[in-house]
C-alpha cells in the first residue's frame, strides 16, 4: 500500500473505512468479470444474428460497447449497423463479408471468424424462448450501461479538477435516471418491420 493510502485511510471515519474495505481497485475495473459472461454475450449476440426479428427488438438497446470481447463488439456494430440501414437482419453470408472486410488488416482476424463462426455453430435457434432472451437484453443493457458509468465516475475520481464532486455527482445522477428509464423492450413490430422481415 502507498503511502498516500495509509495517510488518505488515517483520517477516515470508521464507517467510511468499513465502505472503503468494500470497494474494488477502480485500476481493476476492465479486469472483473461482470454478470453476463461469455456464453451469454454470445447467446446475445447469435440472437441478434439469427433469430427472425430480434435485432429489430433490441437494436436501441445493446450498444457495441456493452461487450468485453472485441470481436463480439464488432459483430454487434456490424449487425446493427446492417439493421439501421436495411431494417433487416443481416444474413450469414453478409455477416461473414462484413466481419472480413472490417478485420481485413488485423493481425487477430482469426479471432474474430472464430467467434463469428462460434455464433452460427453452437446456436440452437428457438433453444431460449425470445422473453427470456429479451429479459436478459434489457438487464444486460442495463447493468453495462450503468458499469460504463461507473468507469466515467472513477475517471472523474482520479481527476483533480475544482468540481470535481459536482461532476461526480452529475454523473452519477445520470447513470441511475438512464438505467431506471422504462427499459422495456417492445414485442411487437410495425408493418414496416414485418414486411422488411418477409423480404
Amino acid at each position: 500500500m502507498s503511502e498516500n493510502n495509509v495517510s488518505v485511510e488515517s483520517s477516515l471515519t470508521p464507517e467510511q473505512a468499513a465502505i472503503l474495505a468494500t470497494l474494488h481497485d477502480p485500476d481493476v475495473i476492465q479486469e472483473q468479470t461482470f454478470p453476463y459472461g461469455a456464453e451469454m454475450h454470445r447467446a446475445i449476440l447469435a440472437a441478434i444474428i439469427v433469430e427472425p426479428g430480434f435485432v429489430a427488438k433490441i437494436h436501441e438497446h445493446v450498444k457495441p460497447e456493452y461487450f468485453i470481447d472485441h470481436a463480439h463488439r464488432l459483430i454487434c456494430k456490424l449487425a446493427i449497423e446492417h439493421y439501421n440501414q436495411y431494417r433487416s437482419a443481416p444474413s450469414e453470408s453478409v455477416m461473414w463479408e462484413q466481419v472480413r472486410a472490417a478485420t481485413d488488416a488485423m493481425s487477430a482476424r482469426s479471432h474474430y471468424q472464430a467467434e463469428l463462426k462460434t455464433l452460427y455453430d453452437e446456436y440452437v435457434q428457438g433453444l431460449y424462448p425470445t422473453q427470456f432472451l429479451l429479459d436478459k437484453v434489457r438487464d444486460f443493457s442495463r447493468t453495462q450501461k450503468y458499469r460504463l458509468a461507473l468507469d466515467k465516475i472513477v475517471t472523474a475520481l482520479k481527476g483533480d479538477e475544482e468540481n470535481k464532486w459536482s461532476r461526480i455527482d452529475e454523473l452519477h445522477r445520470r447513470a441511475v435516471a438512464a438505467t431506471e428509464q422504462d427499459g422495456t423492450i417492445r414485442r411487437g413490430y410495425s408493418v414496416e418491420e414485418l414486411e422488411a422481415m418477409q423480404n
